[in-house]
């Protein structure tokens, strides 16, 4: 019963996230270094994740999809239903990447 009860929370946190980010950029995470301290999204821009969340983020697999608010002050990973406080420290769009 708690599981259910967990699995149902999980998902309206990620339903709400949803929501809440609906004008968000969506991207992919496609590799990260030094055990998920930075992180190389699909679009191109380089993140530096807190080192509080550090945890977190080194779990994440290359193909998550990644959701970025704009407030551009954290990552949303759609695919493990988590957020990490992250900054942008470079922004160099791929040539052809779309939305």
């Amino acid at each position: 019963m708690r599981r259910l009860i967990l699995a149902m929370l999980l998902i309206s946190v990620v339903l709400l996230a949803n929501l809440a980010w609906g004008a968000a950029q969506e991207t992919f995470l496609k590799g990260k270094m030094d055990d998920g301290a930075v992180l190389i999204l699909g679009d191109g821009s380089v993140w530096e994740v807190s080192p509080a969340h550090r945890s977190e983020s080194k779990l994440w697999r290359p193909g998550d999809r990644i959701k970025i608010p704009d407030s551009k002050d954290c990552l949303f990973n759609l695919s493990h239903g988590e957020a990490v406080d992250a900054s942008l420290l470079q922004k160099t769009p791929q040539p052809g990447y779309r939305r």
